[in-house]
């Protein structure tokens, strides 16, 4: 029998959240739905244990996989590079296959290195399955639409893989393989930041987002996919029964694009009496939203809602094709916040042209708002973006440095580039946010599992800003 091992990489960097890799158990209940149980499957979450190279390097070993299936993340490019070198070195005849958010943005640049073989491109469940068809027939796996791969030391681009239509007919995540107690210990902190449950799974109830956000890496694509509200209530069912799991995060990047099908969710879910908790850690289009939907996402055991902002600037949300409306969007915080939903938004500092007076704007938002928790990050350009052909028209200098992909890096060099503290102002923001009496007051209150804040986000960010 033939061994997969998938592996989640790690960038070394201090973790500020950790959530499931979904992305690597949709592959790995794919290729069992297709090939039964012609393969041995392994899964290791590097950034779950935080596990060094030479730890990886055993398991690799001990396991001696045929085809080794790595999800990246830009900043985790270096632990990509390490894997398939010592890969190549323990076995030179396994297959390196790289996939996810890097992979599907940089795989020019990742494929010059000769220890990787294969990039996937986007959704991976039938491009993964295609290619060991191959592989098996040992013929061209050049028909593989959805890959880039080397061929005579050039580039070769299959055709574009469509995106996946009817999301039911894939298998639910193979849960199977990880330790899911992991995912909810108090040395971990959620994607959510907090928790309210005993454990908790992530969810994706649909693919793809239509709207224009220059800054989008587009992994899922522009075409919205949807599950049906019926096949999500079977995937919490199996979870609460099986596997003990009483929250769910949903991670879609537009759960309630179509408000309807989201509301039938939420009657579903409260018709089954089932004892859960939902948080929505992945930014919703608030300006969408409307009071019935937020009611019963409550009454559906609701207890968190991020929603994404990202610049409280008309001029920029233009500039950003994100156009949202601002002032809808803080009459739904407004309201999450007296149904005592915890809330949370996401904002961005640095995008070029932006002035200290809009930075300025998008701060006060946010401290003159109810929101319960905030994050403010640094804007880092994704290659092949919008905004990325932007930023280089206007700053021809401009130079990728995943390094400074980091969530909390220094980003020293985009800093110079547009004469702005970024940093500093980051640290300011924060500051201004949280060291507010009255929010710490209601955050403490409404905090479900208060250890959190004497743990981990109390000491974050005294230690970090």
């Amino acid at each position: 029998m033939k061994r997969i091992l998938f592996i989640r990489t790690y960038n070394y960097q201090p973790n500020f959240s950790i959530a499931p890799p979904l992305g690597l158990m949709y592959l790995a209940a794919a290729v069992r739905k297709r090939f039964a149980d012609a393969y041995i499957i392994k899964l290791v979450d590097m950034k779950l244990y935080k596990m060094p190279i030479h730890k990886l390097i055993k398991i690799v070993r001990d396991f001696k996989p045929d085809i080794i299936a790595c999800s990246v993340c830009s900043d985790e490019d270096g632990c990509m590079h390490e894997i398939a070198k010592l890969s190549k070195r323990l076995n030179g005849k396994s297959k390196v296959i790289v996939g996810g958010p890097h992979p599907t943005m940089y795989f020019q640049d990742i494929l010059r290195d000769s220890n990787i073989d294969i990039a996937v491109i986007g959704e991976g469940e039938v491009s993964l399955c295609e290619l060991l068809e191959q592989f098996e027939k040992k013929e061209n796996i050049e028909h593989v639409a959805g890959i880039a791969v080397k061929k005579d030391g050039n580039l070769k681009v299959t055709e574009t893989r469509k995106p996946i239509e009817n999301l039911d007919a894939l298998p639910f995540p193979a849960w199977d393989l990880l330790e899911i107690d992991k995912y909810s210990s108090i040395n971990v902190i959620s994607m959510n930041v907090i928790l309210a449950g005993r454990r908790y799974m992530g969810i994706f109830t649909s693919r793809g987002c239509p709207y224009q956000c220059i800054y989008c890496h587009n992994i899922f694509g522009k075409h919205h996919r949807k599950r049906s509200p019926e096949n999500i209530l079977n995937e919490i069912k199996e979870l609460y029964y099986r596997y003990n799991v009483d929250e769910f995060h949903i991670f879609d990047d537009v759960f309630n694009l179509d408000v309807g099908r989201a509301k039938k969710i939420c009657d579903l879910i409260i018709s089954s009496n089932l004892p859960i908790k939902l948080a929505f850690p992945n930014g919703l289009r608030g300006d969408i939203m409307d009071e019935d939907l937020i009611w019963k996402l409550k009454k559906a055991g609701t207890y968190a809602i991020t929603y994404a902002l990202e610049t409280a600037s008309s001029r920029l949300q233009k500039m950003l094709k994100k156009n949202i409306d601002i002032l809808q969007l803080k009459r739904v915080i407004e309201f999450s916040d007296k149904l005592g939903i915890l809330t949370k938004c996401y904002f961005m500092i640095g995008f070029p042209s932006e002035t200290i007076k809009e930075i300025e704007e998008t701060v006060n938002f946010a401290c003159n708002s109810p929101l319960t928790f905030s994050s403010f990050f640094i804007v880092t350009p994704q290659k092949n973006t919008e905004l990325y052909r932007l930023i280089k028209k206007r700053y021809p200098s401009f130079e990728i440095e995943f390094e400074y992909y980091y969530y909390y890096a220094k980003n020293i060099h985009y800093e110079k580039l547009l004469g702005l503290p970024l940093r500093k102002t980051q640290k300011s923001a924060y500051r201004k946010f949280y060291l507010n009496p009255k929010r710490l007051a209601k955050l403490f209150i409404r905090m479900p599992r208060k250890i959190y804040l004497l743990r981990y986000i109390f000491p974050f960010f005294l230690n970090t800003y």
